[in-house]
């Protein structure tokens, strides 16, 4: 398994694992996804099962994405923003 990471502003944003990349705020999507379907969160889209865009969760993802730390998304996100 060969890594590499890449880093925005000193944050880890994504990493390669075997040449995929995956960003960080989808690889926690991915993991919190099926939790949220389990909670029937209304976060998450019935069709694709992924965060709806427009959801908190969509947003604390696209946060991540975007190199955003996980502190600060995480406060944005209990701020209900």
């Amino acid at each position: 398994m060969i890594q590499n990471k890449r880093y925005h502003k000193g944050r880890l944003i994504s990493h390669k694992i075997d040449g995929v990349e995956q960003l960080l705020g989808t690889r926690i999507a991915n993991m919190a996804a099926p939790i949220a379907k389990v909670l029937k969160l209304p976060c998450i889209d019935k069709k694709t099962g992924q965060p709806r865009p427009d959801s908190g969760c969509g947003k604390m993802k696209q946060r991540l994405n975007d190199g955003m730390s996980f502190a600060e998304a995480a406060k944005l996100r209990l701020q209900g923003k």
